[in-house]
């Protein structure tokens, strides 16, 4: 049984385990990519309802946890050393491990590392020296990032709820299990010199008791349990349409006409259809900021067009007892509300990972970790030492053979 353990948690500890899922996944994109244009969207719903797709990324989040323990171990290991408490196991947690024949003279090397800058610890037959700072803060927030990221897509993958909401301005937003907000306001605000958006949307939702909550593009806002994502910009024409036989409908039409010269459809009664576009002019002001805009209609029967022609804002166009009116103009935000207990993970993964890189590249170019240590060992009758760096590495090597070297000749003068 201990076996069997021990040869799962070497497996799942591999340190080609990170790439190996990457790549299968890679693959299975690829797969999907040839049967159809929506990839990365079928992508997701495929491993959202595959149990070993989840698995494979549950593996890779404790494959880090596990790299974690280990570097916590070693970084441990090191400190012992570097205190002068060696172990038999000591050598595998550096670069250089040797144990050669010779003599060790704790003052003269002690004086030689303090020289070039190390810090040195010095005990009876035992030197330690170090300089700079270890990147083991920096690793540790890598592998947090790693499991932290692979754990935030597998619940987000397996237990996101969404639902399409609109948001009317002036109207009420009624979601279930949320107290009921009017939305009070919409805004697209240019944004000069901005070098991410230029353009800004704002959304201001109020409550029954009069607070104020305002709602961005990203990062997505939180709404109750869960998160608004905005999705798409739209108008919705107050339209008062008039059919013959069958009388006057008025409401406010929720369709996809923004950008202008994007079509949309209004179901009437029969097979009737009305196809609807803004009008481009030249000079005209955008419709989602100015909330005004004229309309360019067109009334089929199934495929054939029966009329077409232009409603001005606020005004009327008739034909063959039909009528249309273009009596006001709302804007609205399409979009999503997602419970999503993945996303706290995520954005977590990305403050880890944003720290540390922020440490990694001062410590690893500027002040890189290097240390090395020199110990009797009485039993053996040898001089058991240590050498690792973290950046730098040829002057730490250089300078540890010469004190070998050093030690070595130490003894040959005593013979």
């Amino acid at each position: 049984m201990k076996r069997v353990l021990a040869t799962a948690v070497s497996i799942m500890s591999h340190r080609l385990l990170l790439p190996t899922v990457c790549v299968l996944f890679l693959f299975l994109y690829i797969a999907v990519a040839f049967f159809t244009d929506e990839a990365l969207v079928t992508l997701i719903q495929l491993i959202g309802h595959n149990p070993l797709a989840l698995v494979l990324l549950a593996l890779v989040a404790m494959n880090a946890l596990l790299g974690l323990i280990a570097d916590i171990r070693s970084w441990r290991i090191a400190g012992k050393a570097a205190a002068g408490l060696h172990s038999a196991g000591t050598e595998s947690n550096f670069y250089e491990a040797l144990a050669v024949s010779g003599r060790l003279d704790t003052d003269e090397t002690a004086r030689i590392l303090s020289a070039e800058g190390y810090q040195v610890t010095v005990r009876e037959g035992f030197v330690a020296a170090r300089r700079g700072w270890s990147l083991f803060l920096p690793r540790m927030l890598w592998r947090l990032t790693i499991c932290l990221l692979f754990v935030g897509v597998a619940l987000s993958l397996s237990l996101r709820q969404s639902q399409r909401v609109p948001l009317i301005e002036g109207e009420a937003l009624q979601i279930p299990g949320i107290p009921p907000r009017t939305v009070e306001r919409i805004t697209l605000e240019d944004v000069p010199g901005h070098w991410f958006l230029q353009r800004r949307l704002a959304i201001t939702l109020a409550g029954a008791d009069g607070q104020r909550d305002n709602y961005g593009i990203y990062p997505p806002g939180l709404l109750g349990p869960g998160f608004l994502y905005p999705r798409y910009l739209a108008v919705a024409p107050l339209l008062r349409i008039t059919e013959p036989g069958i009388g006057v409908s008025e409401g406010y039409q929720l369709i996809m006409l923004y950008p202008p010269g994007r079509e949309d459809v209004v179901a009437l009664s029969g097979d009737y259809r009305l196809k609807l576009v803004i009008l481009t002019r030249e000079g005209m002001a955008d419709p989602f900021a100015s909330g005004r805009f004229d309309l360019h209609v067109r009334l089929l029967k199934g495929d054939q067009l029966l009329f077409e022609g232009d409603v001005p804002f606020g005004g009327r166009f008739e034909s063959s007892g039909f009528a249309v009116e273009l009596l006001d103009a709302s804007r609205y935000v399409v979009t999503d509300f997602v419970n999503d207990y993945g996303v706290l993970c995520i954005w977590m993964a990305c403050v880890a990972a944003l720290l540390a890189v922020t440490l990694y590249l001062p410590l690893r170019f500027l002040w890189p970790h290097r240390f090395m240590f020199f110990s009797i060992d009485s039993e053996k009758m040898q001089i058991v030492s240590g050498c690792s760096s973290e950046g730098k590495s040829r002057q730490n090597k250089a300078l540890y053979y010469d004190l070998l070297d050093k030690i070595c000749r130490e003894e040959s003068r005593n013979r």
